[in-house]
């Protein structure tokens, strides 16, 4: 059976305040994991209660006794890299700036200068981010 070490007060309040009120759903799961197992509710408990795998409600207990708090946390993901660069997106704001209705013929200057080449929706995605 693996249980966490007896939590102080102020990690008691900490687990509260991350499990009620959090903006990511995950650390919330999970600090009420950590709350549920420091009040004796053993891994195959939790297993019911949260319907996730043994494995990960142990690495939860794990990065919890190793990291606090910040355990709790997903680490950050890398997509796949972005095809327009900050210079990019700003030499594509110019040529929409002088032909704000034809998204096309700007795409295509673009390209022609700068030799990249992308999807139409990529244009549109950077276009929204002005």
């Amino acid at each position: 059976m693996k249980f966490i070490a007896p939590l102080t007060s102020t990690e008691q309040q900490q687990l509260e305040a991350a499990y009620k009120n959090h903006s990511q759903h995950r650390v919330r799961q999970r600090a009420h994991a950590v709350l549920l197992n420091a009040k004796g509710y053993a891994i195959p408990q939790l297993v019911e209660v949260f319907g996730i795998g043994r494995d990960a409600i142990s690495a939860w207990l794990d990065a919890w006794a190793a990291q606090g708090l910040r355990g709790l946390q997903d680490e950050v993901r890398l997509g796949r890299p972005a095809v327009l660069t900050e210079g990019d997106l700003q030499e594509l704001k110019i040529l929409i700036d002088e032909n704000p209705h034809q998204l096309k013929m700007a795409v295509a200057q673009f390209e022609d200068k700068s030799g990249k080449k992308a999807e139409l929706i990529t244009y549109r995605r950077a276009i929204k981010k002005f």
